[in-house]
């Protein structure tokens, strides 16, 4: 047993604790009380058992008060810590993320460009038959039918008119 667990006072102060912990936390939370009317009750719970007397009851309950006050300020002091550390890591974190995407976004950009330049070059490009093609619609140059190239494989001559030069083709739906 330590030297402050042979101390009446402290003995004291660890039951009261308990009584105002029950009294504010165990059996009623959805009923709030005041931490002062608790603290006041378990003093007069402590002289009514005879455990202290009523200066020491008094005392017990303002260190009590004083301990469960310096918490709740530590807590609040900690949380605000904590919430400036989390809103500069959220704002790095933004920065982060938002840059990140932008710069996505402007390669996406720069890529869809050179995709489309690249397109619009092939539009003008022609197809030869024994070409080999993915699927796509082409038109006959000469004719302007519409051929249907369902799977990778060789262009065939145009089976309208013989042709073999092609474009790309619009569908038409």
């Amino acid at each position: 047993m330590s030297q402050t667990d042979k101390h009446p006072l402290v003995n004291a102060y660890y039951r009261m604790l308990e009584r105002v912990y029950e009294k504010l936390l165990g059996n009623e939370p959805e009923n709030p009380r005041k931490l002062d009317e608790v603290i006041d009750e378990a003093r007069q719970h402590a002289i009514e058992l005879g455990e202290l007397e009523s200066s020491q009851a008094v005392k017990i309950g303002d260190y009590l008060r004083r301990d469960v006050e310096d918490f709740a300020l530590l807590t609040l002091e900690k949380a605000d810590q904590a919430k400036e550390r989390i809103q500069q890591d959220l704002s790095e974190l933004e920065r982060d993320i938002l840059g990140k995407l932008l710069e996505i976004a402007d390669q996406t950009t720069l890529e869809l460009n050179a995709i489309r330049a690249q397109a619009e070059m092939r539009q003008q490009h022609e197809w030869l038959a024994g070409d080999v093609s993915g699927p796509r619609d082409l038109e006959c140059k000469h004719c302007g039918k519409l051929h249907h190239h369902n799977r990778p494989g060789p262009i065939g001559q145009c089976g309208h008119c013989g042709n073999r030069h092609y474009r790309r083709g619009k569908r038409v739906h």
